[in-house]
């Protein structure tokens, strides 16, 4: 990546396993310098050098670099994505909540499959606070792959063994 800036080089294929397939070349928002990036399991968020929260638009399996960039919020100075796309911030003024003294957590409401970039800001705790990271907030609601059956239980499959295996029949 010789002679690339910083904004340059940002979106390793997160939709591949974890170390990813190659690097795109993403230019900046117009005008701006990004100074953080953080990578949720679908999404992008980059805070700028005056305090822009950015998004990008249109990530999918087979476009990993995205579309565009959309300002979502100003008077932000860090972001953290958690690998479910959970987006948290530290910001020093949110819009409808005018007394927030600066560094203050703030997390985003409504973000979804059909709704990534989130609706809106909760307040979360004080100001004074300098670093975020939600990486650790990882654990799904363990989901069943099919539903359970209706009527009468029925007794298991027959099994049988192989290379000391249980192997349904």
């Amino acid at each position: 990546m010789k002679g690339s800036t910083k904004s340059e080089w940002l979106v390793l294929n997160f939709f591949s396993p974890p170390a990813g397939e190659c690097w795109y070349h993403i230019p900046s928002p117009p005008k701006q310098t990004l100074r953080q990036l953080s990578v949720g399991r679908t999404s992008v968020f980059a805070v700028d050098e005056n305090g822009n929260l950015w998004y990008r638009q249109g990530l999918t399996p087979s476009y990993p670099q995205g579309s565009a960039w959309e300002l979502i919020s100003n008077n932000v100075t860090k972001v953290s994505v958690g690998p479910l796309d959970q987006v948290w911030i530290i910001a020093d003024g949110i819009p409808g909540f005018p007394t927030e003294t600066p560094g203050a957590v703030c997390h985003r409401l409504g973000v979804g499959p059909m709704q990534p970039k989130g609706q809106s800001w909760d307040y979360g705790i004080g100001g004074g606070w300098e670093h975020i990271s939600v990486r650790g907030n990882s654990a799904e609601a363990p989901r069943s792959p099919h539903p359970p059956p209706l009527g009468p239980a029925r007794s298991p499959a027959p099994q049988r063994t192989v290379n000391g295996s249980a192997v349904c029949v």
